[in-house]
């Protein structure tokens, strides 16, 4: 979302921009006093969310922080959500701040899910997707910080067909002991691989949305994967997987969600502060062939 003024961070939160589950009854809808309130109260049902600011503090990148369900979804913000001036973004001249409302649908919901909002507010549909990649892998990773492993430093870059719409494709770190997932990373709507077809992820200083030690991400998040043996899993956004590596030996076959961990024999367990690359983007299906142990990290650059 991108607005016309830095956001005041002192409002941002959950009664003021707020993905709400169902479709709440046109009243409550209409009038933001109340909307605001059933926020408040938790009596309507919302999904826990991530917010990401970016360095201009005008626009904000919303992840849920849980897996959704199928179903109808509205995305609200409400006047609680101000300006740096102390004005909401949706005030206008001689009227009452107003709510502004969208709805989507994720996964399959009937066909009734579409009609309009209460009231007949149209609202958008389902977020259209552009062509996925043809081709996508897993190309650098770094799970292992020379200083910290959770302060800004790890990076997962993917390579593949430029312009390929990424949207909502899930990055999932794998316990090699057992299999299990330990974190994930959905990356926003609207991301797509650029010219070059390198799209870097990089992990977030400690309590901070916006800085990385990498620099030239495309899209910054905070987790932090495991010394090896352990593994990456890279799924579309329909769940199916694209690619997977595994590094350091012993991990099983199959991971915890019945998926393959990794691809023919193991990558290295790389040294803190080194990275895992392919090499120039090869996939032979063997990790174990195609990436090597890069003392200089090269995070953007194939």
């Amino acid at each position: 979302m991108e607005f016309s003024e830095r956001i005041d961070l002192e409002s941002l939160g959950g009664s003021a921009v707020a993905l709400v589950s169902g479709l709440p009854s046109e009243e409550v809808l209409s009038d933001a006093e109340e909307l605001t309130e059933q926020l408040d109260s938790g009596e309507l049902l919302s999904v826990p969310l991530q917010y990401f600011l970016e360095d201009d503090e005008r626009r904000l990148t919303l992840v849920p922080a849980n897996d959704l369900q199928a179903g109808v979804y509205l995305l609200v913000v409400t006047p609680r959500l101000r300006s740096v001036r102390g004005l909401p973004f949706n005030q206008r001249p001689g009227e009452s701040p107003a709510s502004f409302v969208a709805r989507y649908t994720y996964g399959d919901v009937p066909l009734t899910s579409l009609d309009p909002l209460p009231g007949g507010a149209p609202g958008p549909g389902g977020p259209v997707f552009g062509a996925p990649p043809e081709a996508l892998v897993i190309s650098e990773l770094l799970y292992d910080g020379k200083v910290s492993d959770t302060d800004g430093e790890n990076f997962v870059e993917l390579y593949g067909t430029p312009g390929g719409d990424i949207s909502l494709f899930q990055i999932l770190f794998i316990n090699g002991a057992g299999g299990a997932e330990t974190e994930r990373i959905t990356l926003p709507a609207g991301s797509l691989l650029p010219e070059d077809g390198v799209f870097l992820i990089a992990d977030l200083k400690t309590g901070s949305t916006t800085a990385s030690l990498v620099p030239g991400a495309d899209f910054l998040d905070q987790f932090d994967p495991q010394n090896g043996p352990d593994g990456v899993q890279l799924l579309d956004r329909e769940g199916n997987l694209v690619d997977t590596i595994v590094y350091g030996d012993g991990s099983p076959a199959l991971a915890a969600n019945g998926l393959p961990l990794g691809e023919g024999t193991a990558a290295p367990d790389v040294a803190g502060g080194h990275s895992l690359s392919r090499i120039e983007g090869r996939d032979s299906q063997d990790n174990g062939a195609d990436f090597v142990d890069l003392t200089a990290p090269t995070p953007g650059i194939l």
